[in-house]
């Protein structure tokens, strides 16, 4: 987290020296090119240095987020063995695959994205309203009044999707399970001749998710349009 407020700040930087690249043109020019040489050095040194954080931050994280992977899935597989033969006959293999390998990948993207990315995202605002304070307070209230809009507009979208959230999520775990379903099944599909019948099942349960999504997109498209 540490290395993702520096890389936002160091990120911050190249627009400052634009801002002093215009005071020292237009308000005291100088002959000296020097001055600008140094703030051109400046700039560059920020943007290798916000590399080199953002780099480590998502090294840091990424390590984190697979070492926390391999506990939950060492932890799921050890409890898969003490559980009796008769709950493989009740419970579909393909969905505990799906909860072993699908469900559990996703806690990648929380832990090793989500979280510098929301680190960052939070540290760009404030940073940036900071500096807008110390150059012109008006001008940062300006600025903050698009929060409350921005508020609106994100809270319109999100009551949209409430209703299709859970849709979302069912059809979602039922496309993986359906993917296995077929191809573990394969041969007593081909020795029983039920081929056309396995792939109808799939390619309902995908066109179920294509129009899904479409309508998500519809009633959501004015205010991610907005936003």
């Amino acid at each position: 987290m540490v290395m993702s407020v520096l890389a936002a700040l160091f990120g911050l930087v190249p627009y400052g020296i634009v801002y002093l690249f215009s005071i020292e043109i237009l308000e005291r020019p100088t002959d000296n090119p020097n001055i600008f040489i140094l703030y051109a050095g400046i700039a560059f040194l920020a943007i290798v240095l916000k590399g080199i954080c953002y780099k480590l931050s998502s090294d840091f994280a990424h390590q984190a987020a697979f070492d926390i992977l391999y506990d939950i899935r060492i932890a799921l597989a050890e409890q898969l063995t003490k559980l009796p033969l008769g709950y493989f006959d009740t419970h579909d293999t393909g969905k505990i695959k799906v909860s072993m390998n699908e469900d559990v990948e996703q806690l990648e993207e929380g832990i090793a994205h989500l979280i510098p990315d929301i680190t960052t995202g939070f540290s760009i605002p404030i940073l940036t309203f900071l500096a807008m304070f110390l150059l012109d307070w008006r001008m940062a209230i300006a600025a903050l009044l698009i929060i409350p809009l921005l508020g609106l507009f994100y809270t319109n979208v999100m009551k949209k999707m409430k209703p299709l959230v859970p849709r979302q999520i069912e059809v979602g775990g039922l496309i993986p399970i359906a993917v296995l379903r077929y191809i573990y099944g394969m041969k007593v599909i081909r020795v029983f001749s039920q081929s056309e019948k396995a792939f109808e099942e799939y390619a309902t349960i995908v066109q179920k998710a294509a129009d899904l999504s479409v309508e998500i997109e519809k009633e959501t498209l004015e205010g991610k349009t907005i936003l």
